[in-house]
């Protein structure tokens, strides 16, 4: 087991699956600051490591899971949850 803790791509699994654990995503006072888009682009690269070897089916699946812990996370009032739609919206266009 410490073997696997050691692993790097446990620990990039790890650290995907805790990555909100300690960010503040419900205070409508951050979306007029960098803080939410830049929490959610480095969440989205964590997908997108070349590293990783993902096959293109895995990077749109990873894609759409993030996406969806992305609304999940901003989705504790109104103005965040909107703002969480329409950036998954204009995300979704692009992919």
């Amino acid at each position: 087991m410490a073997a696997a803790r050691k692993d790097w791509r446990i620990q990039d699994y790890c650290s995907k699956e805790n990555y909100w654990n300690k960010i503040d995503a419900s205070n409508p006072k951050f979306l007029n600051t960098p803080l939410y888009t830049e929490h959610i682009l480095e969440y989205l690269k964590s997908f997108m490591n070349l590293e990783m070897n993902f096959t293109e089916e895995e990077k749109t699946v990873g894609f759409k899971k993030c996406i969806d812990v992305i609304i999940d996370k901003l989705n504790d009032n109104e103005e965040t949850q909107n703002f969480a739609l329409q950036l998954a919206a204009r995300l979704q266009r692009i992919a």
